[in-house]
This record gives structure tokens, C-alpha cells and sequence, in this order.
């Protein structure tokens, strides 16, 4: 058996709402890589896109969705709760195609992130979540037990974090939990490979603001219309990343004024032009947090109304004087980006070891 058939063959599949699950699994895919892994790529539609622009030579197989979209007359709790029996459906869909593919592509490893049904009673299967205790109005205990019910039918479950006191998930994952098979592996991003510097903060930047947009719709075109709405009345040097990947409906680049919009880049573009800009305006999706933090950056969280775990993670990480936080219908961009420049910003230091390790042990598992 020559070298090449020797190589462990890893499914890596991201849940489908936004690209933030997608982009996190760059530097997991990185390194199974870098360790001899031959990754098949399971996705769908734009996590799909953004993985593929990033590895062009992995082989890819289509895993669908929910297809997620989030509503727009309800409370996204109340929309959950409704939605609750096609998410277990959904799961029990996921299990299934799983046993197919781990047969038809040889898959010696799983790697999950989010996706509760991708996991295999004979091959080591990991699940990749922040949330071991999901921020709902209600039904926390319940909420708990399940979650803690779909974790445990993983070998292993690593959280994307610090395991100490200077961690940037706080509640999300640092509780009292009876789960045996948790693993931090430090905060992940697909920008942490990189060699590149940021730039020190008297370091003069070439813009004041850069704008990125994410999500499922139709919030984020709703979202992009608040921001360029305000945009177009201010005197702002501004790049607005749309989140459009691969989407050929979509003009790649425009300009209005001042503000310069693209509808996609990738990692090493968007690092660059995160490092020239002095204030970053995003969601606050915890792959987002990740990112600021590995780039040690001032931002303006915007979090999705009614998105718990977002409306968490900005009150979190406000309260602790790191970055900015506000609400859609408190936005005043102008106002925000001098009350962003106030706070001390994210910064956390990367140590790949943990991940080099999860990776390691995963490997050496199957």
C-alpha cells in the first residue's frame, strides 16, 4: 500500500446558517491537512462556495441543509420552537446520508461543526460547538439536556475556546456540566495561519470603517440597507463586504462614494483588509468574536434581533470593556465608531497547539 492510500480520509462538514460555521472549519482543515488527512468537504450552497474557493483541490460531497431562514413577524425563540420537529428531522436525515457516505467515500474520521447528526457508532466522530448552553427565554433545563443528550453521541466535542477565566464564549460554555468528552482547543479563525502582522494601533489605516455583512436572509439584506442607508449621509472611508459568495446575480464591486463595496473575498483578502481598517462593523456571531480576537480589533457588534446567542455574546463582551456592542434600531454608525475606538478591543494569543493536538489525537483515533 503506497503512501497516498495510507492517508486518513476526514469528512468536514459545517451547518449551513451564515458562512460563520464555514469559515471556522478553514483552520481545522488546515491543519488535518498538514498532518497527512485527505478532507472531503461536506456542505451546501454558500458554507459550499467559501469552502471550495478556500480548497479547490479537496474533494467535495453535498450534504443539504435546513436552509434556514429567519423570520419575519416572530420572535426568533417562538420560531425555534415551531421549527423544533424539522430540526430533528433534520438530524435523523443527517445520520442517515452518513452511514451512505462513510461507506461510498471511505471516511475514516468525522468532523462536525453544529450538525448534531453527523456522528458514527464506528468511526471517531468529532462535534465542533461553542454552545453547550444555549441562551433562550425559556426552556433553558430542557434546551440542556438535549443538547448534552447529541453531544455525548460524539467521541469527542471541542469547544472553539480558552479553557480559563480570559475565555470569549463566558456562559455559552464555561458551566457546570457532567459531559466527559469536552476538549478546548483555544479560539479558531481562519486567519490565524497567517504571518502577517497587524498593525500596531498609532499605526495610521487606510480607512475609518470596514462593514461585513453574514447571516441567512432576508436579515441580512435588511441589515445591509440600515448600513448604507446611514453610509450615504456620512463622509466615511468605508469597504462593505457584502457575504455573497459565489453569487453571480451580484455586481463583484461597486462604489457609492466613499464607500467601496464587494460582495465577496477570501481569507487572505478579508485578513488584509481587516488589518487597513480601524473599526470592523459586524454581527456578533461567535466566529466573527474569533476573528476580531485573532486580529486584535475595535468593533461595532450589531447582533441579529432575537438571535439569542448573538444578543449573549454582545452584552458579554461589552460588559468586560472589550468591544462596542448596540442594537439595529440603536445604530448611529457616526456616534458608534468613536464609541468603538473607546474600548480596549479583543486580543487573545494564538497558540495552535491545542488544535495541532485535538487534530493529532483524532487522527491517530481512526
Amino acid at each position: 500500500m503506497d503512501k497516498e492510500q495510507k492517508k486518513k480520509r476526514i469528512l468536514v462538514a459545517p451547518l449551513d446558517w451564515g458562512l460563520g460555521h464555514a469559515s471556522r472549519c478553514i483552520p481545522i482543515i488546515r491543519e488535518l491537512r498538514k498532518q497527512g488527512a485527505q478532507v472531503i468537504i461536506g456542505a451546501d450552497k454558500r458554507p459550499m462556495r467559501l469552502l471550495k474557493d478556500e480548497f479547490p483541490e479537496c474533494e467535495t460531497v453535498r450534504i443539504p441543509g435546513m436552509g434556514i431562514s429567519y423570520p419575519k413577524h416572530i420572535s426568533m425563540s417562538t420560531f425555534m420552537a415551531i421549527k423544533a420537529p424539522r430540526f430533528f428531522q433534520t438530524i435523523s436525515e443527517e445520520n442517515k446520508l452518513l452511514k451512505l457516505l462513510v461507506e461510498n467515500y471511505q471516511i475514516d474520521g468525522i468532523v462536525s461543526d453544529n450538525r448534531y447528526g453527523l456522528y458514527h457508532k464506528d468511526i471517531p466522530s468529532v462535534l465542533i460547538t461553542h454552545q453547550l448552553f444555549i441562551q433562550a427565554p425559556f426552556f433553558k433545563r430542557l434546551l440542556k439536556r438535549l443538547t448534552a443528550k447529541y453531544i455525548e453521541k460524539y467521541d469527542c466535542c471541542w469547544i472553539p475556546d480558552l479553557k480559563d477565566n480570559c475565555n470569549l464564549s463566558g456562559a455559552l460554555s464555561h458551566q457546570t456540566t457532567k459531559l466527559k468528552n469536552l476538549r478546548f482547543i483555544g479560539p479558531i479563525s481562519r486567519f490565524m495561519d497567517k504571518t502577517e502582522e497587524p498593525p500596531s494601533p498609532d499605526k495610521e489605516y487606510e480607512r475609518q470603517l470596514m462593514v461585513i455583512l453574514s447571516g441567512p436572509e432576508p436579515n441580512r439584506s435588511k441589515f445591509e440597507r440600515l448600513v448604507l442607508n446611514q453610509l450615504k449621509k456620512l463622509n466615511i472611508k468605508t469597504l462593505v463586504v457584502r457575504g455573497l459568495v459565489g453569487d453571480k446575480e451580484h455586481i463583484e464591486e461597486n462604489k457609492i462614494g466613499n464607500i467601496q463595496m464587494k460582495a465577496h473575498l477570501n481569507a487572505a483578502e478579508m485578513r488584509k483588509e481587516i488589518c487597513k481598517s480601524e473599526v470592523i462593523l459586524c454581527r456578533a456571531g461567535y466566529s466573527s468574536v474569533m476573528d476580531l480576537a485573532i486580529l486584535c480589533k475595535k468593533a461595532i457588534l450589531v447582533p441579529t434581533e432575537g438571535q439569542t446567542e448573538q444578543e449573549y455574546l454582545a452584552k458579554h463582551l461589552s460588559a468586560k470593556n472589550w468591544l462596542y456592542a448596540t442594537t439595529e434600531k440603536k445604530l448611529d454608525i457616526s456616534v458608534d465608531i468613536q464609541k468603538a475606538k473607546k474600548y480596549s478591543g479583543l486580543s487573545v494569543e494564538v497558540d495552535q497547539m491545542h488544535l495541532q493536538d485535538a487534530v493529532n489525537d483524532l487522527l491517530k483515533s481512526c
